[in-house]
């Protein structure tokens, strides 16, 4: 009795029969448990099904570069922290480039979060 033709890859036993499946990706014929689906990285911090099945020439590895980085949460902050005075070193007041101080068209000199060292205390 003549068997059927069959493919390379896919196994043939009249006695227990099994399905044959197309690789998503080479196009051969394998027998079905033998694909396999494949997984990757796709913006989240877990594999997903990709619903490509391939055979296992075909399979890649999930690429750990493609998942996202999961930062840790911030430090505890520092109770009565005292930050240091640096506006009061600061000598940042508004001035043109010659060193006259700003003003509006009234000739009012302009409200600066910082004295103005040109003024008289």
């Amino acid at each position: 009795m003549a068997y059927r033709w069959h493919p390379k890859n896919a196994e043939v036993d009249s006695d227990n029969p099994r399905a044959w499946g197309t690789c998503d990706r080479c196009g051969r014929i394998w027998n079905l448990y033998r694909l396999a689906w494949q997984y990757d990285y796709n913006g989240a911090p877990t594999l997903q099904n990709l619903r490509v099945l391939v055979c296992e020439t075909c399979y890649d590895k999930p690429q750990p570069q493609l998942s996202p980085i999961i930062l840790g949460p911030d430090p505890e902050p520092i109770a009565n922290a005292r930050p240091e005075p640096y506006f009061l070193d600061e000598n940042s007041f508004l001035a043109t480039e010659d060193g006259e101080p700003l003003g509006t068209e009234d000739d009012e000199a302009f409200i600066a979060p910082i004295p103005n060292p040109q003024e008289d205390p």
